[in-house]
């Protein structure tokens, strides 16, 4: 028996969740290699910089310029209040005229309103950059994605690179606020602490000292929450896919219909209990590190203040210079406590860095490969050979396919049938060059398919899968996207709805081909699955491609239907060739020739009536279902598909 998440029963499994444990989840995770050392954070801040800039120079540009401003502004404005100070304090009791005052309290303003502006103008501009930087390190996954073959998604390691990958593409945002947080209170501290080196050089030593415990705390907690991202990243995936049940509108019938909402809603529920525990335990593991750090942070602070009022007493600072002073430290204390805070964060989100970098690195060798196959596919082909090929997925003990051979000539209707597993799917899927093969070789012609760039091939097969994309796009958007060059070709689209049976209800919707699909946009229209299995044939029909693939192109249609679609084939596909996946043995007697599969191997191969004499597989499958149809009162349209050979 298998839980309905796919794990055997037996093994270190919550009983409600059916699920591993923590230390289950841990054990199947990739190593995360040895903590990562405050040393390489130089390293780490020159890559994020290098983020920024390639994301947005003139963005990084124009912040750097109005951090400095800021900060620059920040180290005055301490220098001025002084010179206001001082200028009272010299003044004497009531001798101050207010001349000799406006030009310490004008020059105070005038930089205080510098800092002001600079500091709004900078939110502005961060937000901007923020949002660059976040678009364009997605970009950046999304180019190793796309150029990812089908086999990669069948993967589960690749699932977990891609989603740590993009926690990282979402770190940008991060990593901005703490970049930017830091050249910030660099700019101020290095302002404040010029201006308090010139007060007291003394004060200086034991604020930049202060620094060190509050990194190390907040260091030693990043690279914790970093290895609980990567422990738990199926943990995670897990919780999102239970979460998209109840949120998406595919599966909001079935979970309301069979009740599942509660028990899905305990899944996630036991998921985020088993996150939040191991949160806690980082949080209270870390307090110590954080506890020391804030007091070392604390003794500094009271250091420098209980010296600057010992200068004071001792007579050899001036009243003015220690009230500047005093502010000052405090100033200067708080961001230092913000420099800490954003070193942490940044090295938190530097860690990231690491697997983001690592997922790109992906790309030189799926782009090597790409282009080893140089070769152009061919315009056309007098028969397409499937020569001894085997296949086998991910971490499977056996194989999907093993030494198939099959022929495809010009014009031909060729159907595949065998029973759910038999690799039908999987041949298909090597015919178009999603998957390759493990073994053997698929030819158009006499090009060795292992030398074409498989984005040459493409253009020229139009497919049909069982799991056909619904885009909730227009019913017109939906069809074009067969070939969306040719998106702007009405007439054409709509005479490829006509063959596929389309313009019998689109013309009824609101909107006629203008008409959005789905409800989960404004003015969209729902359709049924019959009707969105013809408008996925529609996209077929318009791609006008030389090898046509069908997977189960009629299971969601009704027997009126699917007789007037194969009635219809071999005007519809004249000339061209069509690969034909089926169940229904109604739908390929009348193919030129019959491939039967089990079990990864073609097992049968000839017309209907020579697979019926041969008293085969085909042939037991064939009475099954003809005498199920019979039962049920519905026979299928076989009678007369014939006569459209």
């Amino acid at each position: 028996m298998i839980t309905s998440n796919g794990h055997k029963p037996g093994g270190p499994q919550s009983p409600l969740t059916g699920r591993p444990s923590i230390g289950k989840f841990k054990a199947l995770q990739q190593p995360v290699g040895a903590p990562r050392s405050i040393r390489r954070l130089p390293g780490l801040v020159g890559r994020s910089v290098g983020l920024l800039w390639r994301a947005a120079p003139l963005l990084t540009v124009l912040i750097l310029v109005l951090t400095l401003i800021s900060g620059v502004s920040q180290g005055l404005a301490m220098l001025a209040l002084r010179n206001v100070i001082v200028t009272v304090i010299d003044a004497g009791g009531g001798g101050l005229k207010l001349g000799v005052l406006a030009g310490p309290v004008l020059f105070f303003g005038g930089v205080v309103a510098a800092a002001a502006v600079s500091q709004l103008a900078m939110s502005l501009v961060q937000t901007l950059l923020v949002e660059r930087v976040t678009y364009y390190s997605f970009e950046r996954v999304l180019d190793v994605a796309a150029a990812a073959d089908l086999g990669k998604f069948d993967d589960p390691k690749f699932h977990d690179q891609l989603t740590r990958a993009q926690n990282a593409g979402g770190r940008p945002y991060m990593i901005t606020q703490s970049m930017l947080g830091i050249a910030r209170s660099l700019s101020v501290m290095g302002s404040l602490l010029a201006v308090l080196f010139a007060l007291q050089p003394l004060l200086v030593v034991p604020l930049l000292l202060m620094v060190v415990p509050l990194v190390t705390a907040n260091t030693s907690v990043s690279k914790r929450v970093y290895r609980f991202s990567v422990e738990f990243n199926e943990h995670e995936r897990r919780r999102y896919y239970l979460r998209s049940l109840l949120t998406a509108r595919p599966s909001a019938a079935e979970v309301r219909a069979y009740g599942l909402i509660g028990h899905i809603r305990e899944r996630n529920e036991a998921l985020t209990e088993e996150r939040e525990n191991e949160l806690r335990s980082i949080a209270l593991r870390s307090l110590p590190k954080m506890a020391a750090g804030g007091l070392g942070a604390a003794v500094a602070i009271a250091g420098s203040v209980g010296l600057l009022m010992g200068l004071v007493m001792a007579g050899k600072v001036p009243l003015a210079t220690a009230a500047v002073g005093s502010f000052t430290v405090f100033q200067l204390s708080g961001i230092l406590a913000v420099v800490s805070m954003n070193v942490g964060q940044l090295f938190e989100s530097s860690l990231f860095l690491d697997d983001y970098k690592d997922f790109l690195a992906l790309l030189p060798g799926m782009q090597d490969r790409d282009e080893r196959r140089d070769a152009e596919a061919p315009a056309d082909f007098d028969a397409i050979r499937v020569d001894d090929v085997s296949f086998s997925y991910p971490n499977a003990t056996t194989p999907a396919l093993d030494g198939v051979s099959i022929t495809l000539r010009r014009g031909e209707i060729v159907a595949l049938v065998g029973e759910n597993g038999s690799g039908k799917t999987t041949l298909a899927k090597i015919l178009c060059q999603l998957y390759s093969p493990g073994k053997g070789t698929v030819f158009w012609g006499t090009t060795d398919l292992a030398t074409v760039r498989p984005q040459s091939l493409w253009p020229r097969i139009a497919v049909v899968f069982q799991d056909f994309g619904r885009y909730l796009f227009t019913v017109a958007e939906n069809i074009a996207i067969g070939r969306i060059e040719r998106a702007g070709d009405r007439p054409a689209i709509e005479d490829a709805a006509a063959a596929a049976g389309v313009d019998d209800f689109a013309t009824s919707l609101p909107e006629g081909y203008d008409t959005p699909l789905g409800k989960i946009f404004e003015h969209g229209a729902d359709v049924s699955v019959g009707q969105w299995q013809r408008i996925a044939l529609a996209r077929a029909f318009f791609r006008d491609a030389r090898l046509i693939i069908l997977d189960e192109p009629t299971a969601a249609l009704d027997p009126r239907a699917e007789y007037a679609l194969f009635q219809s084939m071999r005007r519809l596909f004249a000339g061209r060739t069509v690969l034909l996946i089926s169940h229904r043995f109604s739908t390929v007697r009348a193919a030129d020739r019959i491939y039967v599969m089990e079990k990864g191997h073609v097992v049968e191969s000839g017309t209907h009536e020579q697979l019926l004499a041969d008293d085969g597989l085909y042939a037991e499958l064939y009475g099954l279902q003809e005498a199920t149809e019979i039962s049920s009162g519905q026979p299928g349209a076989a009678g007369s598909l014939t006569a459209g050979r």
